[in-house]
């Protein structure tokens, strides 16, 4: 169907996740999918690089610039946290 050629193939996100360091999986899995995080809490190459793959989009807040996951970012979270139970 057309709706799903829109959005990311499941391919993409699995061949993210695996693309992904021990410290970018427990950065990506410590972020909540709901709610927006301070900056450190990823460490900045890691930040950094999330960023550049779209994982992570920026969210001003009243107190300054936090994070969050976007919905690539969720759809990776997601595929590890079924990959790599805690």
């Amino acid at each position: 169907s057309t709706h799903q050629d829109r959005s990311k193939p499941m391919t993409d996100v699995a061949e993210i996740a695996r693309g992904l360091t021990k410290a970018r999986v427990k950065g990506l899995l410590a972020m909540s999918p709901t709610q927006p995080a301070p900056y450190d809490a990823i460490y900045g190459s890691a930040r950094a690089e999330m960023f550049r793959k779209g994982l992570l989009r920026n969210v001003r807040s009243y107190d300054g610039l936090w994070m969050a996951l976007t919905p690539l970012g969720l759809a990776v979270r997601d595929y590890l946290t079924q990959e790599q139970p805690r």
